[in-house]
Parts: structure tokens; C-alpha cells; sequence
């Protein structure tokens, strides 16, 4: 008798408690955004490419990249550009791999999603991200140096040499103290075309950054490594507007990706920032030693060339088409 009362009293609080699960489920879903019955077909497209995200739907992946190949060449209004985002922000979360040509399109209006996109593309990009390193500046020349050394693109030590300017510092003093430091420049990317978005599903805001923050997701690693945030809108609001900053990369960056690719960390024997202190002695001497100090950097970027040619990391073609080195000279009278 207690056994039975025991077991029927198992079963009732079983039964209690996969209706209160019910109810759970039923009152999530319905709560979950809905698309409005008289839905514009731009606003049919972003809830179709929503729905393929939350459903970690694949097989939509084609029609997606067909969406965003339609929408570019006439990116008119709020509702395009709302589209867009929604298309790329659900071929991004499907882990997509799609056509290079289609990320070089993407990256003038979405230049965060587009950066995302391409560290997923295959060799068939590497033209691509030489001509990134030669051409683009900020995260886009981060994410591609990066990947290219993952990838040992043929041509990377001679496109990450393109644009090494030294900044030699004379000091014309009897101090010999000089301390400098050069970091990455910092950049802000980020992708959204703002706005209110009624009728349109959650939208998504993607921004670069450097930091390895909670939530941050890896786009690129390497020397420096690049990471994306994603920011989510209720239904009926537009992502954030964002602005777009991109910086660097300096000297010191180009140097520290050269040394990882070519495997001399350490042993270039050149800087970003190259210093010397003098006597004043008056202004031919001074004129003397600037040039002197000149011909030894240029004297010690053509040994790193050489080392570089050694090492298979540079042809002798490359080689001399990086000669002569950019000296920035800066005189400091003390």
C-alpha cells in the first residue's frame, strides 16, 4: 500500500513536471519573433534567412549567397540594406564558405562580415589577400597577414616589406637616453546600417577587435589576432550604426610578420625606430652624420634582404624591388 501510494505519487509529480515544460516551451515560442503577415518581399527574404540561422539550416547557404549577389549592385534603401545584413549575418553564423569575388563585393559596404567570410575562403584567395597587405590598411591588412602566413601564400615577405618607412631619430646632445615605443594602431570596424527595422526579424552587428573579450570569436589568429563581436537587435529595431577607423599597420608591425613568416624572430637586424646621439658640433658635421646614419640603416635593411633571399622567404627579383628603404629623419636639438 505505501509502495503504491509512493509510486502514484512518483507519476503525478512526473506528469506535473513535463506540463510545466510544456508551458516553458510554448510561452519561449511564443515569444519568439514572428513575421508579419503582410510582409514585404525584402522583409520575406530577411525572415527566410533568419529563420535558416536558427534552424542551423545549411541547405540555404545557396540561397543566401544568391540574396546578397542580387542586393549589391542596387543597395537603394533602409529595407536593402536590412536585407543584407540579415543574408550575411546568417551565411557568417552557418559557417559559410563562399566565392571570393562575393567577399571582395561584400567588403565595400560590410567590411566586418566581409573580413569574417574571407578567413573561411580557400586558396583560391590568396591573390586576394596579397592585394589586401598591398592596398588596405587596419584590420583588413591584420586578417590578411595573418592568414597568409597560415597559409605561406607565395609573395607574403615581399608584400608585408611593401611600406616599411624607419623613422630615424638623431639627437643632437651629450644625453644618450632615448626611449620609444610602437604598438598596433588601433581601428574601430564595424557593420550596420542603423535605422528602425519594423517588420524585419532581429538584425546583427558585427565589430572587429583585438582583444579577446567574453564573447569574442576568432577571426584570424597570428602575431596579432583579430576577433569579431556580435551585437543582436530586437525584432522591429536596425542594427547599430557604426563608424569605420582603420589604422596602421606601422613598422613595427610589418617587421614582427615578417620575423613570424620567415621564421627570424629576433634576428632582423633591423628596427621600426632607429636612434643615434651626437655632439653638436656644428651644422656640416651634423649634415655628416645624418648621412652617415642613413647609409648604415640602409646598409642593415640590405643585410636583412639578404637574409631573406637565403632563406627562401624573398626572391632576388622581390628583393630589389623593395631598395631603396624609406628613411623619415627627425634632428632633436637639445
Amino acid at each position: 500500500m505505501v509502495m503504491s501510494i509512493r509510486l502514484r505519487t512518483t507519476v503525478l509529480c512526473i506528469v506535473v513536471h513535463l506540463i510545466c515544460a510544456l508551458a516553458s516551451t510554448t510561452s519561449a515560442q511564443s515569444r519568439l519573433p514572428t513575421e508579419p503577415a503582410n510582409a514585404s518581399a525584402r522583409q520575406t527574404q530577411a525572415w527566410a534567412a533568419w529563420r535558416a540561422t536558427q534552424n542551423h539550416d545549411t541547405t540555404a547557404i545557396p540561397a543566401l549567397v544568391q540574396v546578397v549577389e542580387s542586393i549589391l549592385p542596387s543597395l537603394k534603401n533602409q529595407e536593402d540594406h536590412q536585407v543584407l545584413d540579415a543574408a550575411l549575418d546568417a551565411l557568417i553564423q552557418l559557417e559559410a564558405v563562399v566565392p571570393v569575388g562575393l567577399v571582395e563585393k561584400v567588403y565595400a559596404h560590410r567590411p566586418a562580415a566581409s573580413l569574417i567570410l574571407l578567413a573561411r575562403t580557400d586558396r583560391s584567395s590568396d591573390g586576394y589577400l596579397i592585394n589586401l597587405l598591398t592596398k588596405q590598411r587596419g584590420y583588413a591588412w591584420f586578417v590578411a597577414a595573418n592568414l597568409v602566413i597560415q597559409r605561406r601564400v607565395p609573395g607574403t615577405t615581399a608584400a608585408l616589406l611593401r611600406g616599411v618607412e624607419v623613422a630615424a631619430h638623431i639627437f643632437v646632445s651629450n644625453r644618450t637616453q632615448w626611449s620609444s615605443a610602437e604598438g598596433v594602431a588601433g581601428a574601430i570596424v564595424g557593420d550596420g546600417g542603423g535605422g528602425q527595422a519594423a517588420g524585419f526579424p532581429p538584425l546583427a552587428t558585427y565589430h572587429l577587435g583585438l582583444d579577446p573579450t567574453i564573447g569574442a570569436v576568432v577571426v584570424a589568429g597570428g602575431p596579432t589576432s583579430v576577433f569579431y563581436h556580435r551585437a543582436v537587435s530586437t525584432a522591429a529595431q536596425g542594427p547599430t550604426a557604426t563608424t569605420h577607423d582603420t589604422l596602421g599597420p606601422l613598422t613595427g608591425d610589418r617587421l614582427k610578420y615578417v620575423g613570424a613568416a620567415s621564421g627570424l624572430t629576433g634576428q632582423l637586424p633591423l628596427s621600426a625606430i632607429e636612434t643615434l646621439t651626437v655632439r653638436d658640433r656644428g651644422a656640416q658635421q651634423l649634415a655628416h652624420d645624418i648621412a652617415t646614419f642613413q647609409a648604415a640603416i640602409q646598409r642593415r635593411f640590405a643585410q636583412m634582404l639578404r637574409m631573406l633571399v637565403a632563406t627562401h622567404n624573398l626572391t632576388d627579383g622581390e628583393a630589389a624591388s623593395l631598395t631603396p628603404l624609406k628613411i623619415t629623419v627627425t634632428v632633436h636639438k637639445q
